[in-house]
């Protein structure tokens, strides 16, 4: 990965009750979901190329799920102050793929 990458806080649904905490990484081509846990390595990568939609809603606070042409991953925004920057870089990124409700 370069360093032209956004990254931001969430809570990644991981299970029916299980929620954590990942790092959304936005690259050139691709979403990175990288857990925040230093025991766990796990980590999600989204080509650009099979990325259906992502959608924002909610209020406090806010959703977001990534939809791909196989998966639905949910979760919500961390921080606050980051979320207009996430909204500007995610418009960036998705385009027309970017839903607000």
């Amino acid at each position: 990965m370069n360093n032209n990458y956004s990254m931001f806080k969430i809570k990644l649904k991981t299970g029916f009750f299980k929620k954590e905490s990942y790092f959304l990484i936005l690259g050139d081509q691709e979403i990175i979901l990288r857990n925040e846990s230093k025991e766990e390595s796990e980590e999600f990568r989204i080509e650009k190329s099979v990325l259906k939609s992502v959608v924002i809603s909610g209020e406090n606070p806010l959703d977001i799920e990534i939809i791909t042409e196989k998966d639905i991953l949910t979760g919500e925004f961390l921080v606050d102050k980051d979320l207009a920057e996430a909204a500007v870089q995610l418009n960036l990124f998705c385009g027309k793929k970017l839903y607000f409700h």
